[in-house]
């Protein structure tokens, strides 16, 4: 009937078919477009109203809810701005790094397969290229560790700062890939530290080691903090869950294939 009268009038747009949710258009309205309320309400009347105040409907008196419809509508959707904006991150920085990184190789005589094992195992912290490695200890460090069926010839090393921002050109190695070299040193540096400190480890879905402190190893209380540029607070680091029966834990993961500073938090029952 609807449909008839708008034919009458002329008016195509007599009949607005909202959609609440998939439908197959009876044939009299197939012409007309609907206004979709299936993505959301809020989102559907204020397309409805927009429309019917296009048209100049005319509406009740003292009951300007159209502008308050959209008002809603449209609070979130305000355009960004260049606001400054502190931002709270529980990232730490690392305050300094070894100055020099080296790289040596094994003299000649020796078996590989022997030379990759220890390379794999070893409590010092190295990164295996080519038929040797990259480490920041020293050689005296090293060999007391391989040992004499192992012997270690020294080649060469460079500053840090130039093997993370250029690589390493004689040994062929672009920065892109000296970087994940670093990172593979500085966790094993960081995980020997956590192991020296009493700290616990649980392998995440990454294959990395996050690190979470015991309830005999750290306080329950929490532990107040007091930033230089003037954050503070307070962070609760083990806990104890009476109902579930178990501890909880903050814990510390290495991220990253280009920062060695870089720590994320979550949660470890115990």
């Amino acid at each position: 009937m609807l449909s008839r009268y708008g034919l009458a009038r002329g008016d195509n747009q007599f009949v607005v078919p909202l959609r609440l949710a998939q439908f197959d258009a009876p044939l009299q309205i197939t012409h007309a477009q609907y206004i979709d309320f299936s993505e959301g309400w809020a989102e559907g009347l204020c397309e409805l109203l927009a429309l019917l105040q296009e048209l100049d409907i005319p509406r009740a008196t003292g009951a300007p809810y159209a502008g308050l419809w959209r008002g809603v509508q449209l609070e979130d959707s305000r355009p960004i701005t260049g606001t400054p904006e502190r931002l709270a991150s529980n990232w730490l920085a690392v305050e300094s790094l070894p100055a020099r990184i080296r790289f040596y190789d094994f003299k000649g005589g020796i078996a590989l397969g022997k030379a990759q094992k220890a390379i794999q195992v070893s409590p010092i912290p190295v990164a295996a290229f080519n038929r040797g490695f990259f480490s920041f200890a020293p050689s005296h460090q090293l060999q007391d560790y391989f040992g004499p069926d192992l012997p270690l010839g020294y080649v060469a090393e460079c500053t840090t700062d130039a093997f993370l921002d250029k690589g390493w050109a004689d040994l062929h190695l672009a920065a892109h890939d000296a970087r994940p070299k670093f990172t593979d040193l500085a966790r094993q540096s960081f995980d020997a530290f956590f192991v020296a400190k009493g700290l616990k480890s649980v392998e995440i879905a990454s294959g990395r080691e996050a690190w979470w402190p015991t309830a005999a190893r750290a306080t329950i209380k929490r532990l107040s903090f007091n930033w230089p540029d003037g954050l503070s607070g307070s962070r609760q680091i083990v806990g104890r869950s009476d109902k579930r029966g178990f501890h909880w834990h903050l814990w510390r993961e290495l991220l990253g294939t280009h920062c060695a500073g870089c720590a994320m938090s979550a949660w470890q029952a115990e």
